[in-house]
């Protein structure tokens, strides 16, 4: 580059240093385990390699028995109950999957639920066992009550 005089004059870039914070004396570096350029150095550990392996059906059926027992708020003895009592009726019903479905929507927290009377099943609950519900003019607050179809 020319100036004025004729003269070459030489660009010189200065690099600007990061400003080293009061409580330190050192500028911050990279972790031993990160490179300059954002990529790690060592090989991923042999959880990071380890595929996602297709589900067991045992897998299957456990996932699936715990969102049955979240979606209707059932501890595990109370699910177990209720599937015991579904297995039993094995020879006279053609599916037991549906038949314990069935069974669980009868409790009567999950019928003021579908009703519309509460805003989620744990509220219909609540609302049960505070005895705001009567069946056939008695006053129920036992949120596993089977409510019946002639009953409602």
């Amino acid at each position: 580059m020319q100036t004025k005089e004729g003269q070459k004059s030489l660009i010189i870039f200065i690099m600007a240093e990061q400003p080293i914070s009061s409580n330190t004396n050192t500028a911050t570096k990279p972790t031993p385990s990160e490179s300059p350029f954002g990529q790690k150095k060592n090989a991923p550990s042999y959880t990071q390699r380890k595929r996602a392996s297709a589900a067991s059906e045992y897998k299957k059926s456990l996932v699936e028995k715990q969102t049955l027992k979240h979606w209707y708020g059932l501890s595990e003895r109370q699910f177990k109950k209720y599937v015991k009592n579904t297995l039993a009726k094995m020879g006279k019903v053609d599916d037991v999957s549906n038949e314990l479905i069935r069974v669980l929507e009868k409790r009567l927290d999950n019928v003021i639920f579908r009703i519309g009377f509460a805003k989620t099943r744990a509220q219909a609950r609540q609302l049960v066992s505070h005895g705001f519900f009567n069946v056939n003019g008695r006053r129920v607050n036992i949120p596993s009550y089977q409510v019946e179809f002639s009953r409602i």
